[in-house]
């Protein structure tokens, strides 16, 4: 089955920041039609390629900025979920999130109670994040060496 394509709509007033969301929005729509999806996949992602299409030339560049990136989200979601194929980064981005609220938090406790200075008591976050890239970073490499990993960034 066969992935549907975005309008190309010609008007003059789209801003730059639509025409970034359109055009990484289409890189991903490319790499997923290089790849082998479910039909199921397939007709969901179709499905929110009419809704994206839909959009009339009028309205607001700022809903179809929105409405591209959380379209743009639900697919890699559901490729996630059901193909198991990442964008580049994503664990990397996902752990050096959690990796500060995760392991920053307490490590900050940890070092204020054992110096008892608040001063110290920054210096937790930035080695969280640490810890969690480099988690990310090597599950990245791993799907990378499975063949999970698309060429496309967000």
């Amino acid at each position: 089955m066969k992935i549907n394509s975005l309008n190309h709509e010609q008007t003059l007033k789209q801003s730059e920041k639509f025409q970034t969301a359109r055009v990484q929005f289409e890189q991903l729509l490319f790499e997923l039609q290089n790849r082998e999806l479910p039909n199921g996949v397939v007709i969901s992602i179709n499905k929110f390629i009419d809704k994206i299409n839909s959009i009339s030339i009028s309205d607001e560049n700022k809903q179809k900025v929105i409405l591209i990136k959380k379209i743009q989200n639900k697919i890699i979601k559901l490729i996630l979920k059901e193909g198991n194929l990442v964008p580049k980064n994503y664990y990397r981005n996902l752990w050096s999130n959690l990796g500060g609220v995760g392991f920053g938090i307490q490590i900050r406790l940890v070092i204020a109670a054992c110096f008892r200075k608040t001063a110290f008591i920054g210096i937790g976050l930035p080695i969280g994040i640490a810890i969690g890239i480099t988690i990310g970073s090597g599950k990245d490499k791993r799907a990378l060496a499975e063949g999970r990993q698309l060429e496309f960034e967000v």
